[in-house]
């Protein structure tokens, strides 16, 4: 499955290199040869760029999940960035019940397995909106020792979640006594 996906990956990503320096050439060409239609077609060209970048990281989640394996190394991830387009690529930043992420603190990167963190937090995301029909609040905090992603929700860790977590490169467990309704997935810094 890993070298179907990336292959058809890496087909993807062959078009889409295409379409952004074929954008890249228009943009010069017309810019220069033509600034009055292109300030009528700027807005188009940015909406193509946009939907270009959103393909990619929608392709990076798929590569990752597919990846993922006793033999994925650890990488510098940005855990709201991943934990942002995994919600959004599920469509939960957009369908009841809406997640939300919010990241509290200086933002840092965290050394994580990709594929094992995707499926991880499809995991944990999908079962705290299964478990509430309002919005779920999920926090991203930092200390010395890296990230602690907090989740609202009223069981404790599983064990299945605990061992998905030390996959990914961190761990699973029960909230602080302040916040006993929660899971807490925590990350090393980078």
């Amino acid at each position: 499955m890993r070298r179907l996906v990336s292959g058809m990956a890496h087909e993807l990503r062959n078009p889409m290199q295409a379409i952004s320096v074929n954008l890249e050439v228009l943009k010069s060409q017309v810019g220069r040869d033509a600034p009055e239609l292109w300030t009528e077609l700027e807005r188009f060209a940015r909406a193509i760029e946009i939907n270009v970048r959103l393909l990619d990281r929608r392709l990076e989640l798929l590569v990752a999940a597919a990846g993922r394996g006793p033999d994925e190394k650890l990488a510098t991830l940005d855990l709201v960035r991943w934990l942002s387009d995994v919600a959004a690529a599920l469509r939960w930043d957009r369908s009841p019940p809406r997640l939300v992420v919010e990241a509290a603190g200086d933002e840092r990167g965290v050394r994580a397995r990709p594929g094992a963190l995707v499926v991880l937090l499809e995991e944990v995301l999908s079962a705290a909106r299964e478990a509430t029909g309002e919005e779920v609040r999920v926090t991203v905090t930092w200390d010395s020792a890296g990230a602690a992603l907090q989740v609202p929700l009223r069981v404790a860790a599983p064990s299945d979640w605990r061992s998905l977590a030390r996959a990914a490169g961190g761990t699973a467990e029960a909230g602080a006594p302040s916040a006993p309704a929660s899971l807490v997935l925590r990350f090393p810094g980078a």
